[in-house]
């Protein structure tokens, strides 16, 4: 299979899962971005943190594809007022340094910090977007 066909397949697993659902409530991926490869993986939030100048979310992230995922590579999302999806806060994208093998999981984290916004106010945010890749 050409690496052209191995990342169409990719992207359309990645649409179909989007479709489907997920192990969360948020959806995993919005699709292909120009700029970024998607990676086969599957998200769990485990928390969710609102402090007067920050929020937070942490979980875990599954590599569901066949082959090990090669460092670096990253994670993003996007906050929302609530789960309205209607306000968009901000986004944060964290780097992931490690490989990760099929089937392992391990930890991430993403933060939104924003003098211009008070994000106390927002105790029912809400992630969403969240997507893997690697950077082209």
């Amino acid at each position: 299979m050409t690496t052209n066909n191995k990342s169409l397949l990719i992207i359309l697993t990645i649409i179909a899962i989007t479709f489907l659902g997920s192990s969360c409530e948020q959806d995993p991926v919005i699709g292909p971005d120009p700029g970024k490869d998607p990676i086969r993986v599957s998200f769990t939030i485990t928390s969710q943190l609102v402090t007067s100048t920050k929020l937070s979310v942490s979980g875990k992230v599954k590599n569901t594809g066949s082959s090990t995922i090669t460092a670096y590579w990253y994670i993003e999302g996007q906050f929302y007022a609530d789960n309205t999806y209607t306000l968009l806060l901000g986004g944060d994208v964290t780097t992931i340094n490690l490989p990760l093998n099929p089937g392992v999981e391990t930890l991430w984290n993403l933060e939104l910090s924003d003098p211009d916004i008070a994000e106390g106010n927002y105790p029912n945010f809400a992630l969403k977007e969240l997507v893997a890749f690697y950077t082209k």
